[in-house]
């Protein structure tokens, strides 16, 4: 083909709206310089999901240490499948990651705020279960594991006059 080992991608001038006047019809080949290119994406398939989402949130008014509140929220994906193209079949993709989107079985988030007068401090953690990396131009032996992890956030703010918050 004219791409492989090529620098570049070739055409042969302004994009009319014709997709073979990309294409050298005498050697099959892209030919010319590449001025433009033109793509748009058109979803053929259907997504599947199955889940269960879970939460709860509480608040605790003190008369002299502030406010508190919890929050906890999950979410179980039992399945998470995909058609490519219409007829085209199924694929699962609970546990992995395909490409850069990740799919695990399990996420999760908690946080705890605290609220006194002027001060308020939040902090957040957030997981993720474990998931396979498959990425489409490999084969099962190409599997890279990703295992879960967390991630912590904190933030603090205080407020001053004029409607104005420094976080």
């Amino acid at each position: 083909s004219a791409i492989a080992g090529q620098q570049g991608f070739y055409t042969r001038g302004p994009y009319d709206g014709n997709p073979r006047a990309l294409i050298d019809p005498a050697t099959g080949d892209l030919a010319g310089p590449l001025l433009s290119l033109v793509d748009s994406y058109i979803n053929l398939g259907s997504t599947i999901v199955d889940a269960i989402d879970m939460g709860a949130a509480y608040e605790l008014k003190t008369a002299t240490a502030g406010t508190w509140t919890f929050q906890v929220e999950a979410t179980h994906m039992l399945s998470y499948r995909q058609e490519q193209s219409t007829g085209g079949g199924y694929s699962e993709f609970i546990g992995s990651v395909v490409d850069f989107d990740g799919f695990p079985t399990w996420r999760g988030i908690g946080s705890i705020g605290w609220e006194y007068r002027k001060f308020q401090l939040t902090a957040v953690a957030d997981y993720r279960s474990g998931m396979d990396y498959i990425h489409p131009g490999f084969d099962s032996t190409g599997l890279a594991t990703v295992g879960s992890f967390m991630t912590y956030d904190l933030q603090a703010s205080y407020q001053l006059p004029w409607e104005t918050r420094i976080t």
